[in-house]
Formats: structure tokens, sequence, C-alpha cells
């Protein structure tokens, strides 16, 4: 739950950044918005590791958790979006020799983290027989299945 924030700010500096081929000043507040997910990202990333491995039984019993789980997976995601995000928005805030080395390293890292979360995730969710299924059936009822909705 940590980054969900995190991938919602570096998601708007980048579409911001885009509208501001038709908007000027969103360049600026892109950037400001990029410095800002940046910024969460590294202030949560320290307080996430250290819980990960301090409290790893906490941990374990949260991704057993159906709603819980599936939010580990948003840190390498974060990742992901905090390195497309430099390349598209800031070569006036970083230069470009560090700025392609950075991103492809946080993209491979971002996309193999997000490749091991999923499945972890996805394990711990389907064959572990302690989860809760009846919340599926909750929210999906009948009439929304014969209708064709699914949420």
């Amino acid at each position: 739950m940590f980054f969900s924030g995190n991938m919602g700010t570096g998601t708007v500096a980048i579409s911001m950044h885009l509208a501001s081929k038709q908007f000027s000043p969103l360049f600026l507040i892109s950037q400001i918005f990029l410095v800002i997910a940046i910024t969460i990202f590294l202030l949560f990333m320290v307080p996430w590791t250290i819980r990960f491995f301090k409290y790893s039984k906490k941990v374990k019993k949260e991704w057993e958790h159906l709603a819980k789980g599936i939010f580990f997976p948003t840190m390498p995601i974060s990742l992901i979006v905090i390195g497309i995000a430099p390349e598209k928005i800031s070569p006036t805030l970083f230069p470009s020799l560090i700025i392609y080395p950075v991103n492809t390293l946080l993209l491979f890292v971002g996309i193999i983290g997000f490749f091991l979360f999923g499945w972890i995730t996805l394990s711990i969710l389907f064959v572990n027989k302690k989860t809760d299924v009846k919340l599926f059936k909750t929210l999906m009822h009948d009439d929304y299945l014969e209708k064709g909705c699914v949420l």
C-alpha cells in the first residue's frame, strides 16, 4: 500500500508532461510532480524495506490477506514508473549521462521485481488454503454475472 500513491504521482507527472505540449505551464508542474514522486519513493523505501525484514511474520500475514496481498507488486511497479518518468520529463533536471543507465537499471529491477512479487502474490492467494475466497463471492453477485458485468 506504501507505493500506490507513488505510482499515481509518477504517472500524473508523465501525463502532465505530455499535456504540456498543449499547455506549457504544465511542464514545470510535471517536473515538480516528478521530484515529489522520487522523494516519496525514497522516503517510503526505507521503512518498507525495514518492515519487510524486521517484521517478516506480519508481512507474511499481510501477503496472505486477499486485499492487502495484491498491493505488494506496487513497489516494483513504482520502480518502473520512476524509471520511465525521468527520461520523459527531466532532461533539464538530471544530466542524460545519469538518466539512461539509472532508468535502465530501474526498469530491469522493476520488471524482475514485478514478475517475482506477482508470482509470489498469486501463488500465496490461489494456492494457500487459508485464503478466504468468500470475498470473491461477495463481490461477484450472481445477478452481475448473469448481466455480463464483472467487477
